[in-house]
C-alpha cells in the first residue's frame, strides 16, 4: 500500500500497482518527513531525484507533511 500511495485497500479495475521485485538490485529506504525538509532536500541526502521520489510515492503534490512516510529509491 506504501509503494503506491494507497489508503485503503479497495482498487479499481486497469488501476496501476507497483509491485516491489525480490530479484532488484533497487532497495527502498523509508523516510519520515521533518521540519524544514524539502522534497529536493531529502533527495540530496539520499542522493536521488525528486522527481524519483514523486514516481515512488504517488506524489500527487510537493507540499509535505511532518511525520508523512516517503519511500526513497
Amino acid at each position: 500500500m506504501m509503494l503506491n500511495g494507497l489508503n485503503n485497500t479497495n482498487l479499481s479495475i486497469g488501476q496501476k500497482l507497483k509491485i516491489p521485485s525480490n530479484n532488484s538490485d533497487e532497495s527502498l529506504t523509508t523516510y519520515i518527513v521533518k521540519s524544514g525538509d524539502s522534497l529536493w532536500s531529502i533527495a540530496q541526502k539520499y542522493n536521488t531525484t525528486v522527481d524519483d521520489i514523486i514516481k515512488v510515492n504517488n506524489l500527487k503534490s510537493t507540499l509535505l507533511s511532518i511525520g508523512q512516510t516517503l519511500l526513497i529509491p
